[in-house]
């Protein structure tokens, strides 16, 4: 007798009670993943800087801060003020005597423009940014680029490791591995130490959301019915855009970088729950021969979706039965794959394969 493992979820229940409760348990880790996705957006925004204008507390007479920078900054074609330019001037009690007078003082004098050795900026919006912290503006501001980027690279590497995790030792496994690096990783980065510092643990937290956000859609599709997967792989998206709107209220009224960097980390601590909410995947113990793990798993899945009582005999001899064909599927598989060059081909073998693959890439 052929079992599949649908088999095995529509006798324990495959559109229940459970799958609800999974499905927006596993979804969360998007409303989490969305602060950390586009927080670098607030993290590391640039606001508008010039260069740092050295004059004292109380202005001479006539002057005002526009006039201050007019007569220290250089304008560009688009007559905004030069960012990354001063004028090369002794500044020392120029701004001590009246407007008029320096103005009379310095017509006619040919000027020539320095490079900036320190930045003032605009405080309206933010109160400080990566980019203010250490001044990563002008020939410094390819660096500020990179926050987003290294972030993006560890959620790459997180995929590849926790998918290889989550394969050879289980989802649970890999979920929770993740969701302590999820943790700690975020929290760490919030420290201003260094921008190194910060970049590190950015991708070190950038590899948490890839293997956790993964391993969890992996575990909540295995528990449920093939006619519903679509539909809750959609929806499954739901949680990332409300934790987008909150992440937008959040940055409102948290204008320092480092108290909004450790409020989004010290969300994340909600997911210590996982712990103990989370449960293995029934199919991955019945694949690694963990045949008593997934009978409890079953039987606890039954009992939550109200189905009446299964006996222990039935259900354990139906998990063999899928065992075995499964066993039988990899083996055939094992012969007719030459080499591990082929697992790469199977991905383009088919044109319905090759339009999700393609589709895939242009949107990530």
């Amino acid at each position: 007798m052929t079992v599949s493992f649908e088999d095995i979820l529509d006798r324990v229940g495959s559109r229940g009670r459970w799958q609800t409760f999974l499905f927006f348990v596993t979804s969360s880790t998007g409303f989490f993943n969305a602060f950390h996705h586009l927080g670098s957006m607030f993290l590391a925004a640039v606001p508008d800087h010039w260069c740092s204008i050295p004059q004292p507390d109380n202005l001479g007479a006539g002057w005002t801060p526009d006039r201050v920078k007019d007569y220290a900054l250089p304008k560009t074609e688009t007559s905004s003020y030069d960012s990354c330019h001063i004028y090369d001037r002794n500044y020392t009690g120029v701004f001590d005597s009246s407007w008029s007078f320096q103005l009379v003082n310095s017509s006619g004098h040919a000027l020539t423009a320095t490079v900036c050795s320190a930045w003032s900026y605009d405080r309206n919006y933010f109160e400080s940014t990566v980019v203010t912290q250490w001044n990563l503006v002008c020939d410094m501001k390819p660096l500020a680029a990179t926050v987003q980027a290294t972030y993006m690279l560890g959620v790459f590497f997180g995929t590849l490791v926790f998918g290889y995790v989550s394969d050879r030792y289980g989802r649970r496994t890999a979920i929770l591995i993740a969701g302590i690096e999820y943790i700690v990783a975020p929290m760490v980065a919030a420290i201003p130490i260094h921008y190194m510092w910060f970049v590190l643990f950015r991708m070190l937290t950038g590899m948490g959301t890839g293997g956790i956000f993964t391993a969890a859609y992996v575990l909540m599709s295995e528990f449920s019915s093939p006619k519903i997967r679509d539909v809750l792989g959609i929806a499954f998206q739901i949680p990332f855009s409300i934790g987008t709107m909150v992440l937008a209220g959040l940055a409102y009224y948290i204008r320092s970088w480092a108290v909004l960097q450790l409020v989004i980390s010290l969300i994340n601590v909600l997911v210590v729950f996982y712990f103990w909410i989370i449960p293995e995947s029934p199919r991955w113990c019945i694949v690694n021969e963990k045949f008593d793990e997934a009978l409890t798993i079953l039987q606890k899945v039954a009992k939550f979706n109200g189905v009446a009582e299964i006996p222990e005999r039935e259900l354990l001899e139906m998990i063999k039965q899928f065992y075995k064909t499964e066993d039988t599927k990899k083996r055939e598989e094992k012969r007719n794959r030459s080499s591990s060059m082929s697992i790469f081909v199977d991905l383009f073998r088919t044109p319905q394969m090759r339009k999700r693959i393609l589709v895939s890439y242009f949107i990530w």
